[in-house]
């Protein structure tokens, strides 16, 4: 994903990015999905999910008028799961 003001024209509008967690010594067993869309509006929807492996979990749905600001959301997202260790003590891993 790019963090440039430009869109390119090869970045794709839509995506999913999928990351697990898994430590059986101190009994971590998490999942984390994040989606990028744009529904049928023009709005560029965030989905997120999240919770432990196997159960229902949660969710969480925001939406934007630009996508870049749906963008720089994502970031703020993907930079939190990739300093998940000191708080877990397991790292997430992408699927």
């Amino acid at each position: 994903m790019a963090e440039t003001a430009q869109l390119s024209a090869m970045e794709p509008l839509e995506w999913e990015i999928c990351w697990e967690a898994r430590n059986p010594d101190r009994n971590i067993a998490r999942s984390y999905r994040l989606t990028l869309s744009c529904d049928v509006f023009g709005w560029f929807t965030v989905e997120r999910y999240w919770g432990r492996i196997g159960s229902r979990g949660r969710s969480m749905t925001a939406a934007f008028d630009c996508y870049h600001d749906a963008q720089a959301y994502c970031a703020k997202i993907i930079r939190k799961r990739s300093h998940a260790r000191p708080r877990l003590g397991t790292c997430y891993k992408r699927l």
